[in-house]
């Protein structure tokens, strides 16, 4: 949320809380926060400047003696004992503690004098935030939140969006950061990417039969292993988002390899003399020992991300359940509907054929 012109800090926070406080009260969002605090206890130097240059003081090398003592000033470094240490200037805690400690600090002069800060500075006790960020050159304020179970996070960004528009008043703005803009920034590409996918994978297949009509008893199998790749994400209570997406991905390809396994066996058996039948349920005889096989290996391969822990858990876990879930369902559906998917196309290719 970014300041406008003629808006103070203070009002800036009350419109804060007011759409925070408005965001958890929507049932896509789990909560929002903000680590903002406006009020924080803070110490303003004012400094004379028309006095420190009657008395020969630099105006940077007085803010070099409050960082200095005040915080930490780094010199160099020295090598002792096979280490490197760093060294640091700063007062002792006991010069620090107090804030008119500072008016018995000294800063030297053009003539080589120490003049002290007291002479120089005024202090005034007041409130202010305690870190004011900037973006896109405008005072600004960091609202985080998350998604709410069963809500997708466009689902909270849209939420979101409709809170803005309710509470956020003339002369205040807000913007997207951070993974909430690179996903409206990504917008509704999935789709194309899943359209691509499924044309490339279609060229591909054309070049490998020689034929366009084959291409589709391979990609009849691509709804059966997404049909359960939706199902178990429903069933874990997983949301679609863009871990679960690359596992669509990744099961386009899986079932494309399963079904090549059996239709090119089936389609040599075909050209062979063997009838569509009979070539068909002597390639898924023959093929289903592999079939098997590799996606009972690969099944077992995802199972760690399925029951993963720590940090990255929740992406392991959708991108996991989602390729878990879709090869259990093509491991017991495929070497039962391939084979007539092939039939199905084989028949229709021999009819044309025919005419």
């Amino acid at each position: 949320m970014n300041q406008g012109s003629g808006k103070t800090i203070q009002d800036m926070a009350e419109v804060m809380r007011a759409v925070i406080s408005k965001a958890n009260q929507q049932p896509e969002i789990s909560y929002t926060y903000s680590t903002f605090q406006p009020n924080f206890p803070t110490v303003y130097i004012d400094i004379n400047r028309k006095k420190a240059r009657k008395l020969g003081v630099s105006i940077p090398d007085t803010l070099e003696t409050l960082q200095a003592y005040l915080g930490a000033s780094y010199v160099n470094n020295f090598n002792r004992f096979g280490k490197v240490y760093q060294v640091l200037v700063q007062a002792e805690p006991k010069f620090r503690k107090r804030v008119n400690s500072i008016k018995n600090l000294y800063v030297k002069n053009i003539k080589g004098e120490m003049v002290p800060l007291g002479t120089l500075v005024t202090l005034k006790f007041t409130s202010s935030p305690d870190i004011l960020n900037h973006y896109n050159m405008f005072t600004s304020v960091q609202i985080n939140g998350n998604s709410a179970e069963g809500y997708s996070s466009g689902d909270a960004i849209k939420a979101m969006e409709r809170v803005a528009k309710e509470v956020i008043p003339d002369g205040f703005s807000y913007a997207w950061t951070g993974d909430a803009y690179q996903q409206i920034l990504a917008g509704n590409k999935a789709v194309f990417i899943f359209i691509a996918a499924f044309i490339f994978i279609y060229l591909f297949l054309i070049a490998l039969y020689e034929s366009f009509m084959i291409p589709f008893a391979v990609m009849f199998s691509i709804p059966v292993i997404l049909l359960g790749a939706f199902t178990a994400t429903w069933l874990a209570g997983y949301d679609s988002n863009i871990y679960t997406q690359i596992g669509f991905v990744l099961l386009l390809g899986l079932a494309c390899k399963m079904a090549i396994l059996i239709i090119e066996f089936a389609k040599k058996e075909h050209e062979s003399g063997a009838t569509i039948f009979d070539a068909a349920f002597k390639a898924s005889k023959l093929r289903f020992r592999a079939v098997v096989m590799t996606s009972v290996a690969f099944i077992v391969g995802v199972i760690p991300l399925v029951f993963a822990s720590g940090a990255g858990a929740n992406g392991n876990h959708s991108i996991g359940m989602t390729v878990f879930g879709g090869m259990i369902f093509l491991l017991i559906l495929g070497p039962l509907l391939v084979p007539g998917f092939f039939s199905i196309i084989q028949k229709t290719i021999d009819l044309k054929k025919k005419k």
